[in-house]
């Protein structure tokens, strides 16, 4: 759960950084944090914080960056919040 809305994640072991959809950022009303270079031109990029609920009982507060992540995705937990959660993979055997 993100934010006590039911969503679905895929976990990548290969994405250093978690992120979020813009339109699921839009549609959970999450507040944007968006940095750039003064006038300069530049990529603009946004964070939101997201409580994260796995289970009943284990919430974990995190930063994530707002993307589009590509079709059908919503939300994709990177390395960051493996290291977090305490979960570890193998990719000979295809285990998280």
């Amino acid at each position: 759960m993100i934010q006590r809305v039911r969503i679905s994640a895929i976990s990548d072991l290969g994405a250093p950084l978690s992120m979020i959809s813009l339109d699921l950022a839009r549609k959970l009303k999450l507040k944007l944090r968006v940095a750039g270079l003064g006038g300069i031109p530049t990529h603009v990029t946004a964070t939101a914080e997201v409580k994260i609920t796995l289970g009943s009982r284990v919430i974990y507060i995190m930063e994530l960056w707002v993307t589009n992540i590509g079709e059908g995705l919503n939300v994709l937990l990177g390395m960051d919040f493996m290291f977090r959660a305490g979960a570890r993979g193998c990719a000979r055997e295809r285990l998280v």
